[in-house]
């Protein structure tokens, strides 16, 4: 134990400094001034395994050769003939090149060998956030290598609190530099909650409290450790209920301009929206849903990274609102917020393009209701007519154009009105032949 505690000492400053090498190495390749920005440059998200850190390193020679030509002044065939390479890892000379600038031998270990000497995570992932100093707030570097190599008690017995001006300059582990949602726990996105390592029950509490203050963009890391740390205890623990409050705080950082914690809580709220709970009168979804959906759309036009799984995240909201009262009143509440991005000052073509979407789920359940036989006959109605005339609104405005298709598709497939009041009306007094009113300009289409 003492000999390995001891191997790790004698690596970690191998590991810092091919850690700082490789930024370097990465700035001078695309011309960034810092190595964050670089990171920023390449994409960088998270962690990386081995095949990814290599994906990256292509990714990076491909970028430097472009900028190479565009200073060479070469045309855009020439170019365009320098990144056709499909291959999925480095060549030969950028390999080379990149071991000597990080100080290891090409012959020997190559890129796998620059990966096993650069910082990871609790899952052994790259940690290549830190790598390029894309972490936010004061995050202990050193101690999370040494924590790598040897273990939390050779932290602790190598740090000391005398150490806290200079560790806090040189990345070192000084008493309360680092936070703990960020040290102990995976702070970027990962898919599978099976795959976060698993908590007790009582962490759910402490990252539930953290998650509840007021939301600041610069604690984006330590905020997705603690939705990660949700999300472990909700796979690995018993199902937990989250509170109106806890959907809100989650839902206010889907609309994150992090892509991590964006993705990080969008998943979250999935997660609860498909987690057995409480259902009907008990469930908190009745009341959060609405301002969940708004952040889901919002989430879309913000985040492009994170649009897929936004639109996968509403959908499960909508199943849930709709379990837990009607697919009648899932649909009235996406109707409105759809609304609300057909009146922004700036109409938000994606956000709406997305709530018309969602809707197509919800058109049987509002099939089956709309008979007058049905229980929520009259809701029913009530909510088709308020689509119909969304779509109408939105057909009407050529700013925005790319939601169309939507709408026609939405109209199209809109279960048509009985006669629900037994004269040929609809709920709101209209003969049931004629087509909807538009909310915007008060006439019937044609």
């Amino acid at each position: 134990m003492a000999g390995d505690r001891a191997a790790a000492a004698l690596r970690a400053p191998e590991i810092l400094q091919v850690s700082a090498r490789l930024a370097a190495f990465a700035a001078g390749c695309l011309g960034t001034a810092t190595p964050a920005k670089t990171g920023s440059r390449l994409g960088l998200m998270g962690s990386a395994s081995e095949e990814e850190f290599v994906q990256v390193l292509h990714h990076m020679e491909v970028l430097s050769k472009q900028r190479a030509a565009k200073m060479a002044g070469l045309s855009a065939a020439a170019e365009s003939d320098l990144t056709s390479g499909k291959r999925p890892c480095c060549s030969v000379f950028f390999e080379q090149a990149l071991c000597e600038a990080c100080g290891v031998s090409p012959s020997e270990l190559g890129a796998a060998g620059i990966f096993a000497l650069l910082p990871t995570d609790n899952s052994g992932r790259a940690d290549l956030m830190r790598v390029f100093g894309m972490t936010s707030g004061k995050v202990s570097t050193r101690g999370g290598l040494l924590r790598r190599l040897g273990g939390s008690n050779f932290v602790h017995d190598t740090c000391s609190p005398s150490d806290d001006k200079s560790t806090e300059t040189s990345g070192g582990c000084a008493d309360g530099d680092a936070s703990p949602f960020v040290e102990d726990f995976p702070a970027d996105y990962v898919e599978l909650a099976s795959d976060l390592p698993s908590l007790p029950a009582s962490a759910f509490g402490a990252a539930r409290q953290h998650l509840l203050q007021e939301v600041d963009e610069a604690d984006w890391a330590a905020d997705t450790a603690a939705v990660n740390k949700l999300r472990s205890v909700l796979v690995h623990e018993a199902s937990s209920e989250a509170s109106v409050q806890l959907l809100l705080a989650l839902a206010q950082r889907c609309r994150s301009r992090r892509p991590a914690l964006s993705k990080t809580s969008l998943r979250a709220v999935m997660e609860f929206a498909d987690a057995r709970g409480a259902t009907g009168v008990g469930s908190s979804w009745p009341e959060a849903a609405e301002v969940v959906v708004a952040c889901c759309l919002a989430a879309i036009r913000v985040t492009k990274v994170a649009a897929r799984l936004a639109e996968a995240t509403l959908a499960a909201v909508l199943r849930r609102h709709a379990a837990d009262t009607s697919p009648a009143a899932a649909a009235q509440m996406l109707t409105a917020c759809a609304i609300a991005e057909v009146s922004a000052k700036v109409p938000q073509p994606a956000g709406v393009s997305a709530a018309l979407r969602a809707q197509a789920p919800l058109m049987g359940g509002l099939a089956i209701a709309r008979s007058p036989a049905m229980t929520g006959a009259v809701e029913a109605a009530a909510a088709v007519t308020a689509i119909s005339s969304l779509c109408q609104d939105i057909l009407e405005n050529r700013r925005l154009a790319p939601a169309f298709s939507d709408a026609r598709s939405v109209l199209r497939g809109l279960p048509r009105l009985q006669e629900v009041t037994g004269d040929g009306q609809n709920c709101d007094g209209e003969r049931q032949d004629q087509p909807p009113v538009s909310r915007l300009t008060g006439k019937r289409a044609e």
